[in-house]
């Protein structure tokens, strides 16, 4: 009797439990359900707790409805008006359905000075080398923060995966034709996730309108599972697309780790140097083949060396570093530095109007006291008694 009524509460826990970036910059989780039946998901700040176990009294709950799609019962919700750098505590489910484990998130920073950093994992495997490169990006995560972690291909059922996406935001690539594309817009950069696999009229439509969009941010990155000489046809070079449109990076999975740099060419004999595109082919991080590698073995163009990449963007250049997934130390550094250092968006060009404005306003005010000066100066003059004409006897 006990176990017949044990039974549907451990198969009804919410699974799939992930944390991510929605669209708008906030912080969104993800769950599935078992039932289609309403659910909640329920955090507070960690420091406004005595006890942990207070979550669910003392926790702000949003409810979530369900959306049935082909691989289950999906649900989602947004959480806004977070502190930034407080660490935070949540759960997902039901009293009908049970509850997930308590996890962990840092709030993001929404300051105008802030500037991302993410992790980008191609290819996963399901054995040890995948934990150990999950388990290097926890530990970092600690050190250095890590906004996000960009995955191609993800996994299903790797324990150290589950963690990851729990604690710290994780994005997914499209992996079939079915999968939809999504844009983000966070921290100065707008990141767009293209589904490659099938490039239809409508994601096409939707990509020149969101390049559109991103022309008033510091950064645009664009994610793609094929590499540019892959998608680009006879009818759309994707390449020339991204240049016109001041594309800062573009991102694809690939077979084996390669970094490119593509220049604008404006006429056979000019280019413009202005608009410069970086490709970066990520290659697999994990690789079934083992192989000893030598101390001053460097070669990096290569699938039997694969990697990880983190993506540090800053105000006025990125950083892209890749990573050993064997011995986790930097395999290739590269840098790209935003020329013109435009658009500036927010309070940063709010800063720049009022220096501007107010400089206009310092130097209209020194002219015209200038000018009054020299016209009382000169009226002066002209009241003095020339000594010379009238003396007096």
């Amino acid at each position: 009797m006990w176990l017949l009524w044990l039974f549907p509460l451990v198969i009804a826990d919410p699974t799939n439990i992930q944390l991510s970036i929605s669209s708008s910059g906030h912080i969104e989780v993800r769950w599935d359900m078992h039932h289609y039946s309403y659910s909640f998901l329920v955090y507070g700040r960690l420091s406004s707790f005595t006890d942990i176990s207070q979550l669910a009294q003392r926790g702000r709950y949003v409810k979530s409805w369900p959306k049935l799609a082909n691989s289950g019962i999906k649900h989602k919700a947004e959480v806004k008006d977070l502190q930034p750098e407080e660490l935070y505590v949540y759960q997902v489910g039901s009293e009908d359905e049970g509850w997930s484990p308590i996890y962990s998130f840092v709030g993001p920073i929404k300051s105008e000075e802030h500037y991302p950093t993410f992790a980008i994992l191609s290819n996963l495997s399901e054995g040890s080398q995948s934990s150990k490169i999950l388990s290097q990006l926890v530990a970092r995560s600690f050190i250095e923060r890590l906004d996000g972690i960009f995955i191609y291909g993800a996994m299903t059922s790797q324990p150290l995966y589950d963690v990851t996406r729990t604690n710290i935001p994780t994005m997914l690539m499209p992996k079939s034709i079915k999968e939809s594309y999504y844009s983000i817009q966070y921290s100065h950069v707008y990141l767009i996730i293209l589904n490659t696999y099938a490039i239809t009229p409508d994601q096409f439509s939707w990509l020149k309108r969101e390049l559109n969009s991103a022309q008033s941010y510091a950064w645009t990155i664009i994610f793609g599972e094929h590499p540019l000489s892959e998608i680009n046809t006879s009818k759309t070079n994707f390449t020339e697309l991204f240049l016109d449109a001041k594309v800062n990076l573009y991102v694809a999975s690939g077979e084996f780790y390669e970094r490119s740099n593509i220049l604008y060419r404006v006429s056979d004999h000019q280019i413009d140097y202005t608009a410069e595109l970086l490709e970066i082919q990520m290659g697999p991080s994990c690789t079934k083949e083992k192989r000893a590698l030598d101390s001053n073995d460097t070669e990096i163009y290569a699938s039997l060396h694969p990697g990880y990449g983190i993506l540090h963007l800053r105000y006025s250049f990125l950083r892209w570093q890749e990573y050993s997934s064997n011995s986790h130390r930097l395999m290739d550094d590269a840098y790209e530095h935003r020329v013109g250092l435009v658009p500036r968006k927010g309070n940063e060009k709010k800063t720049v109007i009022i220096v501007l404005v107010t400089s206009f306003v310092m130097f209209s005010a020194a002219f015209i006291q200038s000018y009054y000066m020299r016209r009382r100066n000169k009226k002066k003059q002209n009241g003095l008694i020339d000594l010379d004409k009238d003396v007096v006897d």
